[in-house]
């Protein structure tokens, strides 16, 4: 049987930094297949808070899938949310 586990709303730069240890023992524990990220993985999409996102997935061992949800592009600056951080070749880069 495989094994999906959902994440969603993590909003790194508005967590809580002391959960990440809980949760990720918990995602090691899960085993799961794939884990997909769904949505809101920053809160205001700035580069710091995608450093923090991107640090916390790599240290889940299973394969991911990321969808970016609102809060994931630069609401203030259109043009970096074309161009910057979120932009990848030939389609959306999120921190997965």
């Amino acid at each position: 049987m495989t094994r999906i586990l959902h994440l969603t709303d993590l909003h790194f730069g508005f967590h809580r930094a002391a959960l990440e240890e809980p949760l990720l023992a918990r995602i090691a524990a899960l085993r799961p297949d794939l884990v997909v990220i769904g949505g809101d993985i920053t809160h205001r999409a700035l580069p710091a808070q995608m450093r923090q996102a991107r640090a916390f997935l790599d240290r889940i061992e299973a394969p991911l899938m990321c969808m970016p949800g609102n809060h994931d592009v630069p609401a203030w600056n259109l043009w970096r949310g074309c161009s910057g951080p979120l932009r990848g070749s030939g389609s959306i880069s999120v921190p997965c």
